[in-house]
């Protein structure tokens, strides 16, 4: 159902804004993806990085079987799926090359992704990078604007509905994620700024713990 609503209302734009990132994903050895939905992404990520291992954390069942099913024999042990709330999940340290969160931060309020947000960001390994695609509540007036303001709140109210997602409103993560110690590589708009495609990088200092020197003077 959201397949079809997906290509009814966006065409082909919300899947080139996942697949935009697959060119700086080519290096990557183990990636985890969150809310990958029905696999539409997975299937070009194992296309284009002939060596990957993925692990994939999907809350929805159906989901799940539907990305299940769209993989080759020769995919099949290079994917690990789990039917988990990513909410409640316990990540592992230092573990990814890569972090994937398409159209899933904004599914979030701002409190859950505040403690979201740090728990994935520390499964990164040092430089290692977080590809998100999300929409954007535009900022500017005009006729576009309105119409914009107008898909959102219609998407949401359908999120809302079939799916129970909290969000009721796109969370901008940003500042979230430049406290975890990552930065804005790579940005592309899509769909006259409703739709963005960011990569982010993890600082290699952010992985050592931070000593505050004075106190640490003071204390000696």
């Amino acid at each position: 159902m959201y397949g079809l609503l997906e290509t009814l209302v966006f065409g082909e734009i919300l899947q080139g804004a996942r697949v935009a990132c697959l060119p700086l994903l080519v290096d990557a050895e183990m990636v985890m993806v969150l809310g990958e939905g029905d696999g539409r992404f997975l299937v070009a990520l194992l296309a284009s990085n002939p060596s990957c291992r993925v692990s994939v954390v999907e809350r929805s069942p159906t989901m799940l079987a539907l990305a299940r099913s769209r993989l080759v024999p020769e995919w099949r042990d290079r994917v690990e799926f789990k039917s988990e709330d990513a909410t409640r999940l316990e990540f592992p340290r230092e573990t990814f090359d890569a972090v994937v969160t398409h159209f899933f931060l904004d599914c979030f309020s701002r409190g859950t992704l505040s403690n979201l947000i740090p728990k994935v960001a520390a499964s990164l390994r040092p430089s290692g990078r977080w590809f998100l695609a999300d929409f954007v509540e535009p900022r500017k007036e005009g006729k576009g604007t309105i119409f914009q303001h107008f898909v959102l709140r219609i998407l949401y109210a359908f999120f809302r509905t079939i799916c129970a997602i909290e969000g009721q409103r796109v969370v901008d993560p940003r500042g979230m994620l430049n406290a975890q110690g990552l930065r804005e590589t790579n940005k592309k708009v899509f769909s006259q700024g409703l739709v963005v495609s960011l990569a982010w990088e993890k600082d290699f200092l952010s992985t050592f713990p931070q000593v505050d020197y004075l106190q640490e003077t003071a204390a000696t």
